[in-house]
């Protein structure tokens, strides 16, 4: 009963457990206010499909595989709904706060543990992507679990177990997202590195144990990387990423720590305070003391984070792939390394001290986000344009897109239990027969749905724009009838 009551009143315990309970409710507050965008709807539709159909597309997309086929399995379950969606991602959101405090138990201390736990609790990264139904909550929670069986495996040593569940992450890990490919063979390059250097003269087995084990997750990539060579090579993924530029790291940073005043507080500045403020400390020997036993974990996980970032930008000078959105596969390391730097000052500080420092920072960081986040962001407004075709429509309407037809027959018939939406062709007959079902059916109302993607092909929109054309004069000679186009981002009538 006696443990018990001291283990209740553990004040780190109590703090951590708050941080969770405000990570959890940060994760599920107003995770469905908006609409999906057109990389949700690619997400959604695509495994919305029979299993048969969603495994033929997945094995031609330019996109690895895992994200798609769980999320499949999840609509299979749980069904397609806007909020089943979104769920998916909260999920692993959720799962990552319990991860950060109890799964670094035996790498970091204390006060380590609960500056990573405040970090990733008010991350504006960590939260915009728990509300997307795309992988990238999926990647942080997998980079971030593979980073810590990395970092135990060199503070505690090799065992067979945890090479073994090492090696099935990195599988899966580097089937989720390009850039968790990218993650998992840089991160096991580090890891070759440091297990040739340590047991080279005295566990030559376990080296080449671990070099079949890098074989194995390069063959597990195979599929994927003719895909590289011989899909992606010839499509036009990626064109629209610009070339690397200061934007899409300080984008990168904003999701880490978003800096924008709030009320006035310049947030970066105190960012910097705090990045500094261990400096001055050097000249304290229990501070080079402290610094000594945490040097070897931080100056790894700065490495890491730096070589990445540098490999990354090297390549996108020849063919563009850095995103903010991409690079959060950095942030729990990141985060690692800022608390470990951050825990220092309790050599000669209290660690209430450094701990209320942090958090008030993050906190802050986070109020001015949930204040442009929940007020002022928004998305491609799909779903607020099918909505509001339906309540205009009338008993005799039919439903016409440019492109992405099956993204708004997600709205129109998957929500909303109504009519498809048809796609134009740029034919000269698919007008015609428009104009027949029109005549034939006494259709008195017409809905054409473009979005911002259907002028890319320039040939393709120009024959759709003369078909336009026609059923516009259509319209023009029949008092009756509508003819409404609705452009994404605005309503046209």
């Amino acid at each position: 009963m006696k443990k018990y009551f001291v283990w209740m009143c553990n004040g780190e315990l109590i703090f951590g457990i708050v941080l969770i309970l405000f990570g959890v409710f940060t994760r599920i507050f107003q995770f469905n206010r908006l609409g999906y965008w057109i990389d949700e709807l690619f997400s959604i539709t695509l495994s919305s499909q029979n299993f048969s159909s969603m495994f033929s597309d997945i094995t031609m997309d330019i996109h690895p595989p895992i994200y798609q086929l769980l999320l499949w399995f999840w609509i299979f379950c749980f069904g397609n709904s806007p909020e089943s969606g979104r769920l998916f991602s909260v999920l692993f959101a959720l799962l990552l706060l319990p991860l950060v405090y109890y799964g670094t138990k035996s790498i970091l201390n204390g006060t380590q543990r609960l500056l990573l736990l405040a970090m990733t609790v008010f991350s504006s990264g960590y939260i915009l992507y728990a509300h997307e139904t795309r992988s990238y909550s999926l990647l942080i929670f997998c980079t971030a679990l593979i980073f810590l069986l990395f970092l135990r495996q060199i503070e505690l040593g090799i065992s067979f177990k945890s090479q073994s569940i090492f090696l099935l992450l990195s599988l899966f890990t580097e089937n989720i997202h390009y850039f968790g490919f990218i993650f998992v063979h840089l991160l096991w390059v580090f890891y070759l590195v440091f297990v040739i250097k340590k047991y080279w003269s005295e566990n030559q087995r376990l080296v080449w144990q671990s070099i079949f084990c890098y074989i194995i997750i390069s063959l597990g990539f195979g599929w994927e990387i003719y895909k590289i060579l011989f899909v992606i090579s010839k499509s036009a993924y990626g064109n629209w990423i610009p070339e690397p530029n200061s934007d899409i790291y300080i984008h990168f940073f904003s999701y880490l720590y978003y800096f924008l005043p709030y009320k006035r507080i310049p947030l970066l500045v105190l960012f910097v305070i705090l990045l500094i403020l261990p400096i001055p400390f050097f000249i304290k020997q229990n501070f080079r003391i402290e610094f000594k036993k945490q040097k070897d974990k931080f100056f790894l996980t700065l490495g890491f984070c730096s070589l990445f970032l540098l490999l990354t930008f090297i390549v996108s000078l020849y063919k563009p792939m850095v995103t903010s959105r991409n690079l959060l596969v950095l942030s729990f390391p990141f985060y690692i390394c800022f608390s470990i730097w951050i825990s220092l000052m309790t050599s000669v500080w209290r660690s209430k001290y450094v701990l209320s420092l942090v958090t008030l920072s993050f906190l802050l960081s986070y109020l001015s986000f949930a204040k442009f986040y929940y007020k002022d962001f928004q998305k491609e407004p799909w779903r607020e344009m099918t909505n509001k075709a339906i309540e205009l429509s009338q008993d005799s309407t039919l439903y016409y897109s440019l492109g992405t037809q099956s993204f708004w027959n997600y709205y129109m018939k998957d929500v909303n239990k109504k009519s498809g939406v048809m796609e134009m062709l740029p034919t000269s007959e698919s007008c015609r027969e428009i104009l027949k079902v029109q005549k034939e059916k006494n259709v008195k109302q017409l809905f054409v749905f473009e979005t911002m993607w259907d002028g890319m092909d320039a040939e393709k929109i120009k024959n759709q724009r003369m078909c336009l054309d026609q059923i516009s004069s259509l319209s023009k000679n029949q008092g009756q009838y509508q003819f409404i186009v609705m452009t994404l981002w605005m309503y046209e009538f």
